[in-house]
């Protein structure tokens, strides 16, 4: 069955789909004759607020939130609000439906950008690190490194955004290698798709993005800088004062001790490679926030929480400003 995604209803629409239960909450009915069930569910597209008039109490019982159920209903416009009136509720099945139904996904094309790591790694020369690089990046370590996100919330939330956002930071690094020609090429782009290794093990992503206990005890600095030290003893022979630095770039990319970083950097590819993550996450947030409001007739966004602040969205003249802000919207962050 095609999947029916809440981004896509309209008013009206009779459907059946799956859709994950974000929350559930039971009412009564305004003479106190029975209950009735309010579910808000959800999905990669959005949410949307749903009512079963019958069994209510039975379902509330019988469902939990994160629950994935099969939803046959109709909407209809309520108080000015698009909702569901389910007519038939169940239960899904593991094999009825797909992770990335419920979770949103990066938009990049996720082969091409394992394709495009595979290059970096392969023009890296250290014949230690080039091993190193390669323990990580097997077959099942491409594929957990590919899935993740880079956040819960913040920054490259999705799966795939740590894949996604370690290549921006490659890519920032490999620019700074023409401005700055002291800079240790080999040591700057291994530290650079190992910074945030340690996200693999931080986050757990079935239904929605997590931390996993080690993720909410250690965090994704210490996991990486432990990961790191396990595979590089297994190589033989692997330099000391290289892994040391290694393990510096990891333990230090966050930069600032109020960001929760173990060190600040104290070389200057640490240096390179903090700037190039703050770089990356900052510019991830600006964009995230304007597609979120691109489609809002006013020049700012709403008020964005990890930026402490409002966006200002450019706009063209006022005689085609509606159409011509789409415009630029489309251009500068369609294909992002």
């Amino acid at each position: 069955m095609t999947k029916v995604l809440v981004s896509s209803l309209r008013d009206g629409q009779e459907i059946a789909s799956f859709f994950m239960v974000k929350n559930r909450q039971l009412r009564s009915f305004r003479d106190k004759s029975g209950s009735f069930l309010v579910l808000r569910l959800c999905d990669c597209s959005g949410e949307i607020d749903a009512k079963l008039w019958e069994n209510g109490e039975n379902w509330y019982r019988k469902i939990k939130d994160t629950d994935v159920v099969k939803v046959s209903g109709k909407t209809q416009i309520f108080n000015g609000t698009l909702e569901l009136q389910i007519s038939r509720l169940r239960l899904a099945n593991d094999e009825e439906y797909q992770l990335e139904d419920f979770l949103p996904s990066t938009e990049q094309d996720v082969d091409q950008m394992l394709a495009t790591l595979r290059r970096v790694i392969g023009r890296v020369e250290n014949r230690f690190l080039r091993l190193l690089l390669d323990r990580f990046f097997d077959e099942d370590g491409c594929r957990d490194f590919a899935t993740a996100p880079a956040a819960k919330m913040v920054h490259h939330a999705y799966l795939g955004g740590l894949l996604e956002h370690t290549l921006e930071v490659v890519k920032l690094c490999e620019e700074s290698l023409g401005l700055y020609p002291m800079l240790d090429r080999d040591l700057l782009l291994t530290g650079a798709i190992l910074h945030d290794v340690g996200k693999v093990r931080e986050y757990v992503y079935r239904r929605t993005i997590e931390f996993s206990d080690e993720g909410r005890l250690l965090g994704h600095i210490a996991l990486g800088e432990q990961m790191l030290v396990q595979e590089a003893r297994c190589i033989d022979g692997f330099p000391e004062d290289l892994l040391v630095q290694l393990r510096h770039m990891i333990l230090s990319h966050h930069g600032q001790y109020e960001w929760q970083s173990p060190k600040r950097p104290k070389t200057i590819e640490a240096c390179v490679l903090h700037l190039a993550d703050y770089f990356s996450g900052q510019v991830a947030i600006f964009v995230a926030s304007i597609k979120a409001n691109q489609e809002l007739d006013s020049s700012w966004t709403s008020y964005n929480k990890f930026l402490d602040r409002s966006i200002f969205i450019p706009r063209m003249a006022a005689d085609d400003s509606t159409n011509g802000h789409r415009r630029i919207m489309e251009e500068r962050f369609g294909e992002y």
